[in-house]
């Protein structure tokens, strides 16, 4: 598969079916894909058995290879040295040769020379290749030539040259995920485009020593070290006959722009490459910034520098990890106020906005432990004073995204995210932060098909992302809402790999997903579960305990009424009133059978109801009419438009 060259293909295509009596010279550096492309598209219009490619033309033991399963013909036997000592082919020999050689084994159609490895096309190769069209034209062949440099000069006019350049990033990332058959995250596509200058078989020479891990950008990789021979073949021409102050200038000048030939440069001037090290702080604050986590051997100490604590504390909250067999990243949460600064803002902060963000980092640290919110007005009071900073670090955005959903202030959210662009001088870190905060705001908004172009974003920087248990959250709801996907797996086993608030997210998202396709058992467990792991989801804890009481009643559950373990999940105000008693029994009167929870086997206005309305049922105008458990359960578990509507008075019956 040849990527990003349409318009080459087309040229070489429309040459080889066409009439005039002309030459194609496809020039290139060693490396950018010439006898590739060529075949490729001779392939591409149906000539693939027509084609034969002469190879090693200027060497003493030339061959010739027809299409694939017929033997190499050796042209030895038509090659001798000329008057510089280089070998050439005789033009008519060749023509012959291969005419009688494969002409009865080639298949029907037009017939192509393909005549590969020529160097640089100086006047005497001209007219040797024109001199070989020239027979074999007469023999109805098209001749095509790969050459690696054409000087400045002119041509005869039945040559005609068609440049490759350099392939662009996205194509040169095709083909090496393709070759290597591993995954590419875009700045190590980015990286290994301005290191290889879109030569294709330089960046797959400088790709192959990678680590999967260093692929993906899970591991850091910054540039090679060495030269390799691929990449010494393809710039020979740019630096035979420079002397060590030439090439000293030379890597000065291009040192930017092309880094690799730069470093060849220095190589031949004596000064190899520079190695530029990092202080052991700001080496693990861009390891972190730039998501290489593969690299991460621990978290920072407690006492290390502030801005890598914050950095180790917005990847801990952006992905939910534990960091499970070593210390654990809550110990932090002793010297927020030294760390909390880095972790909102990339400068800083006036007092009160400061404070603000001690007491929003001390709540969001809790609650990844602990999965409660112990002050939530406290928390919305002081997330309007950090909406309000500028300076915003976006993993921040990110983690007070989350705070906002969970509150259930989604223009809040919003908000924020519309202030975040744009995405220039930001770091790998911020980007995915900001794209897994919009895929959040897209599920609670209902736009499933965005929820996947975020995360197809995120996941282009860095592949990894696919693996962090919020981000399978989402991804298992967006499938089961666009695709009907039933989800596959359960909960991670190494729970303590993952914090208590994402394990929740994500058996909630995954509860979500089976209720979307209709397995509404399963997904009343894990809403369950969800809930009890973490009471504030970034859903929001009444779309949550809407769903679960969605999946109950179409799961059949509530026969016998509802169960007392969900029963404490969508009535926690009524069982915070209570304090450490018990729960109270239903009442003991008729009028009792209809409360959620009470039998429902005879219409209540016969058992003695006080409504005397035939139509009262489980949580219906009884539960309504009296201040009996129905009613916070109903309360708490029906949108606020249902309860006006359920307001209004009805006519009995």
């Amino acid at each position: 598969m040849v990527h990003g060259r349409e318009r080459e293909l087309r040229a070489i295509a429309a040459f080889a079916t066409g009439v005039d009596p002309t030459t194609l010279v496809v020039s290139g550096l060693s490396g950018s894909g010439k006898s590739v492309t060529v075949l490729a598209a001779l392939g591409r219009a149906g000539m693939r058995d027509g084609v034969v490619r002469v190879v090693r033309s200027a060497s003493a033991r030339p061959g010739a290879q027809g299409p694939a399963g017929l033997p190499r013909l050796d042209l030895a036997a038509w090659t001798a040295p000329g008057p510089d000592g280089e070998h050439r082919l005789d033009p008519v020999g060749l023509v012959d040769a291969v005419s009688g050689g494969f002409g009865g084994d080639l298949g029907p159609g037009p017939r192509v020379l393909v005549v590969d490895d020529l160097d640089t096309l100086s006047p005497a190769r001209a007219a040797w290749l024109q001199r070989v069209s020239d027979a074999a034209y007469e023999r109805g062949w098209r001749v095509i030539a790969a050459v690696r440099h054409v000087p400045d000069g002119v041509l005869p006019d039945d040559l005609d040259v068609l440049a490759l350049g350099p392939l662009d990033e996205p194509s040169l990332r095709r083909v090496v995920a393709g070759t290597l058959r591993q995954p590419v995250a875009a700045d190590v596509a980015q990286r290994l485009h301005r290191w290889s200058a879109g030569n294709v078989r330089v960046a797959l020479e400088l790709a192959d020593p990678l680590s999967a891990a260093q692929l993906r950008g899970s591991a850091e990789w910054a540039g090679p070290h060495a030269v390799g021979p691929v990449a010494r073949r393809a710039y020979r021409v740019l630096l035979d006959g420079l002397t060590p102050a030439e090439a000293e200038r030379l890597a000065a000048t291009v040192g930017a722009a092309h880094p690799l030939l730069a470093l060849l440069c220095r190589e031949r001037s004596g000064a190899g490459r520079d190695p530029a090290g990092l202080a052991p702080d700001a080496a693990v604050e861009a390891v972190l910034e730039g998501l290489h986590l593969d690299d991460l051997p621990g978290l920072p100490a407690a006492d290390h520098d502030p801005r890598a604590v914050a950095r180790a504390v917005g990847v801990v909250l952006l992905t939910g990890t534990a960091w499970a067999g070593v210390a654990e990243p809550w110990r932090y949460a002793a010297t927020v106020a030294e760390w909390s600064d880095h972790l909102w803002w990339t400068g800083g902060a006036d007092d009160g906005a400061r404070a603000a963000g001690v007491r929003v980092a001390t709540e969001l640290v809790a609650l990844e432990r602990l999965g409660e919110v112990a002050d939530p007005e406290r928390l919305r009071a002081d997330l309007g004073v950090l909406a309000g900073t500028p300076g915003l670090h976006w993993v921040g955005v990110c983690v007070q995204v989350r705070a906002h959903l969970l509150l259930g202030d989604v223009e809040g959210a919003r908000h924020l995210l519309d202030r975040a662009r744009p995405a220039e001088g930001r770091s790998v870190a911020e980007i995915v932060a900001r794209d897994v905060a919009e895929a959040r705001v897209a599920v609670v908004e209902g736009r499933a098909a965005d929820v996947r172009a975020h995360l197809w974003h995120a996941a282009q920087l860095r592949p990894a992302v696919e693996d962090w248990l919020p981000v399978r959250g989402l991804r298992i709801v967006v499938d089961a809402l666009l695709d009907g996907r039933v989800p596959e797996g359960d909960l991670p086993a190494p729970a303590g790999a993952s914090s208590s608030r994402a394990l929740g997210e994500f058996a909630a998202d995954l509860g979500l997903a089976h209720l979307a396709v209709g397995q509404a058992e399963r997904a009343a467990e894990l809403l369950t579960i969800g809930l009890e792991r973490c009471s504030w989801p970034y859903r929001g804890r009444a779309h949550i305990r809407a769903d679960l009481v969605e999946a109950v009643v179409a799961a059949g559950r509530i026969r016998d009424g509802i169960p007392a373990r969900v029963r404490r999940l969508v009535e926690p105000r009524w069982i915070r009133r209570s304090g450490p008693r018990p729960m109270p029994r239903p009442p003991t009167s008729a009028h009792g059978r209809c409360w959620p929870g009470g039998p429902r086997s005879r219409p209540a206005w016969r058992a003695g109801c006080p409504t005397r309305r035939p139509r009262c049922r489980c949580g219906s105008a009884c539960a309504r009419s009296s201040p009996t458990p129905g009613t916070a359960w109903r309360t708490a578990t029906t949108p606020p438009q249902s309860r006006r509507s359920a307001r209004r008075p009805r006519s009995p019956g």
